[in-house]
Order: C-alpha cells, then sequence, then structure tokens
C-alpha cells in the first residue's frame, strides 16, 4: 500500500500552488501597469518602458519586503504585526515615489504624467504594497494549514500501516497450540501423522513468512496458502471436517491483500456447526463476476450463533471490513446472510486493491 506516496507529493503540490499564485499576481500587476501608464504617456511605447521599470523595481520591493516580513513575524502578532505591515507598506510606496522622481529626472522622457500627484501615486503603490502583504500572509497560513495538515495525513498513514501489519499477519494461537500440541501428542503414538502435520504447518507458516512484506499477492498464492492452512485443520478434525477451493481460471493471477481469505475461511471453521451426518462442510469458490473478483466462503452452521461470536475472535469479519475500506475505497460490497443451514459470507471486489 503506497500510503508514504502522500508525504512527499503534498508539500510539492502545495509549492507548486503557491509559485503559480505568485506568477499570476506579477502577471497581473504588470499587465494593469502597462496599460494604465501606456494610455497616460503622450507615448504609449514610452509608458511601457516606464511601467516595466517601476513595476520591476516594486516587485524587488516586495520580495524583500517578503523576506523581512517573515522574520518580523516569528516576533511580533496581532496588532503590533498589522501596524508594521501598514508602516511598510507606506514606507515602501515612498520609496517607490522617489525612485519614479529620480527615474524622471534621470531620463526626462520617463517623467510620469502623474509626478504632480504624489498622494494618488502613494495611495495605489500603498495599496499594491498592502495587497502583497496580505496575499503573502494568506499563503503562510495556507501553507501552516497545509503542514498541519500534512503532519495528520503521515500520522494517519503510519497509524494505518501499522494496523495493516497487525491485521494482515494476525495468526490465531489456538490455531498454532492445537496444531503444535497434536504434533506432540502424536510424534510417539503415530509419527508418519505428525510428520505431514508438521509438513502441512510449515508450509502455511513459510506462505506466513514469505508475504511478510507484500501487501498484495495473487489470488493463486493466497489459495495455495489457504489450502496448507485446511490441511492442517483437516487433519485437526479428521473426517468431521470437508473441505474444498474452487479458484476460476482467470481469477488466478488477479491481486487481492495478502491474509484476505484466512479470516472468512478461519470464521467458518471456527463457527461452523456440522451438519445432521455429523461433517462440517466448507466450500470457498472465487470467481468473476463482469468486472469484479468474487470471493464466496460457505459452510454450514447457524447465523446467528456466528454473530454472537464475532466480537471475541481477533481475526473476524470485522478485520476484513477494516481492510476493504483501506484497500478499496467505494469498490467494496460483503454481505453475510443464511441461506438454508448454511452461512454464506461473499465478497465482491472491484478493481485493483490500492
Amino acid at each position: 500500500m503506497a500510503l508514504h506516496a502522500t508525504t512527499a507529493v503534498y508539500p510539492d503540490l502545495t509549492k507548486r500552488q503557491e509559485r503559480s499564485a505568485f506568477i499570476f499576481g506579477v502577471i497581473l500587476v504588470y499587465l494593469v501597469g502597462m496599460l494604465a501608464r501606456a494610455s497616460a504617456f503622450p507615448n504609449p511605447l514610452v509608458g511601457v518602458a516606464f511601467s516595466l521599470l517601476v513595476d520591476s523595481f516594486v516587485l524587488v520591493l516586495v520580495l524583500a519586503n517578503r523576506q523581512l516580513a517573515q522574520w518580523v513575524e516569528r516576533r511580533i502578532h496581532g496588532a503590533a504585526l498589522t501596524a508594521y505591515l501598514l508602516a511598510n507598506a507606506s514606507v515602501s510606496a515612498g520609496i517607490v515615489i522617489l525612485f519614479t522622481i529620480l527615474l524622471g529626472q534621470a531620463i526626462p522622457a520617463l517623467a510620469t504624467p502623474w509626478q504632480a500627484h504624489h498622494g494618488a501615486q502613494f495611495v495605489y503603490f500603498a495599496y499594491l504594497f498592502i495587497a502583497w502583504s496580505v496575499a503573502g500572509r494568506w499563503l503562510a497560513a495556507r501553507q501552516a494549514a497545509s503542514n498541519d495538515q500534512l503532519r495528520a495525513v503521515t500520522a494517519e498513514n503510519a497509524m494505518i500501516v501499522a494496523e495493516m501489519q497487525q491485521l494482515r499477519m494476525q495468526l490465531d494461537p489456538h490455531f498454532l497450540f492445537n496444531a503444535l500440541n497434536m504434533i506432540a501428542v502424536d510424534i510417539h503414538d503415530r509419527p508418519r501423522r505428525a510428520t505431514q502435520l508438521l509438513r502441512e504447518l510449515s508450509q502455511y507458516l513459510r506462505y506466513s513468512l514469505d508475504t511478510a512484506d507484500l501487501a498484495f499477492v495473487p489470488v493463486a498464492l493466497e489459495v495455495a496458502g489457504m489450502r496448507a492452512f485446511l490441511r492442517v485443520q483437516q487433519m485437526r478434525f479428521g473426517s468431521t471436517l470437508k473441505s474444498r477451493i474452487v479458484v476460476e481460471g482467470s481469477m488466478r493471477g488477479r491481486r487481492i491483500p495478502t491474509f484476505l481469505m484466512q479470516p472468512l475461511i478461519e470464521n467458518a471453521t471456527k463457527h461452523g456447526v456440522p451438519g445432521p451426518d455429523g461433517v462440517l462442510s466448507v466450500t470457498i469458490a472465487v470467481t468473476a463476476e463482469r468486472d469484479a473478483l468474487a470471493i464466496v466462503v460457505r459452510n454450514d452452521g447457524d447465523l446467528t450463533s456466528r454473530q454472537t461470536a464475532l466480537p471475541g475472535t481477533s481475526t473476524g469479519l470485522p478485520n476484513v471490513t477494516k481492510r476493504l475500506r483501506l484497500h478499496y475505497p467505494g469498490r467494496h460490497a460483503m454481505t453475510l446472510e443464511q441461506l438454508g443451514d448454511q452461512v454464506v459470507t461473499t465478497l465482491r471486489l472491484q478493481g485493483e486493491p490500492c
């Protein structure tokens, strides 16, 4: 499950958005300035040249003020910070007006037609610097909120990964202890049976270890692990358990979360009720339903008694539900129903797991 990718993509996305907003603001200032000054100067080209020089100087001040504001914001807050931003905008507007005066004196052709209206120029440039300050603070606040969200997402991802490891690798201790106890009992009286049971248990544990670092496996590999699990159970219960797994050929290579099927099969063998002949029948089918993968587990039993037992099981259906929400968000369905004398659990999985 590629949850860690969020931590790499999210900051880059935020920086790109901030950079795009800044570039858009720069272009807007240049366009507005050039349109206004081209119409004010007798020669529109002179007005455009004047605008490019002045607004480039404004941009330099904006960038300098931005760095200074970041330093100031770490030291003052609230009304004091607001007063600083207003004072900074006023001083910056005065500096720009002084620059336009000096520019007109150095190059008479660039003398601004508004040179006698310093008050109007002051209002315009002060407003421009205040707008940049407000936009900068908004972007900074947005960045802080994004960082908080990123930290929350990172923490949630870490929790999900830890939970996933716990859910997918849970092994019922009673299953392991019972198998080992059977081996200990049979090793003297029935050594051949004990050896076979040990071989089946080893194969199941090998599957557990081989897939420890795999979030998803092909259906064929998952089924092989489940067959080993059922063979151990078969040796435990003998003729009182009858199991069968059927897999549609086209589904053998389809990826599913590791150990997704085990809780279904384990609940079927643990909570199933043998039929009148004293045999518990468990059947697992993996088939294709249009573009979905269907996993159907049937066992003899009573749904009511089984439901009361679920809250106490560590690898029951509630854990399957959690994993489905994580791996198939909005693309899964699970049903648990009583059909005659059988309990039927059905999973329908759309698309690839994530």
